[in-house]
């Protein structure tokens, strides 16, 4: 048996989710040339800390007050999705090895480059979302919400 903490769906913070400008996609660090809300998506191109976009998006991470949010970590070659029950373990696309190892990444970069993450990190119960939360930031951090159920399996 499985245990969880858990937030009701009615229980999330509402302003982050109503922020849209504030919603990072952190994995590839993508940045537009312009704004990334307006910008065509063959216009997005992947930065490095290294570069001028790169080190101005890194600098605002560091302030904090954001939330960043992505998709779980790889799952390429997995079995495809069986049921749509939460706890089914086997019967769920799970992380790769590859995804196991990205998601370490993800966390340690974001240690590296000295990026606030407030606790709880917050994950969906689907196992390759709560995976990667915690391998990313240690299980201890993380804490499981209903209210990031992907649709298919909101039954």
């Amino acid at each position: 048996m499985l245990t969880q903490k858990r937030h009701p769906p009615d229980s999330l913070p509402k302003a982050p989710w109503n922020a849209l400008r504030n919603i990072i996609f952190p994995l590839f660090l993508v940045i537009a040339a312009g704004t990334a809300s307006s910008a065509p998506a063959q216009q997005l191109r992947p930065s490095t800390v290294d570069e001028v976009t790169g080190k101005s998006l890194v600098e605002r991470l560091r302030r904090g007050g954001l939330t960043l949010f992505f998709r779980h970590a790889d799952t390429s070659g997995m079995p495809c999705d069986r049921s749509y029950e939460i706890g089914d373990r086997p019967g769920q696309r799970n992380l790769s090895a590859a995804g196991r190892d990205q998601a370490e990444r993800i966390g340690q970069a974001l240690r590296d480059l000295g990026i606030p993450i407030a606790d709880p990190v917050l994950a969906g119960p689907v196992f390759r979302a709560r995976d990667t939360a915690e391998i990313a930031f240690g299980s201890a951090a993380v804490e499981i919400t209903d209210g990031l159920l992907a649709d298919d399996y909101a039954g």
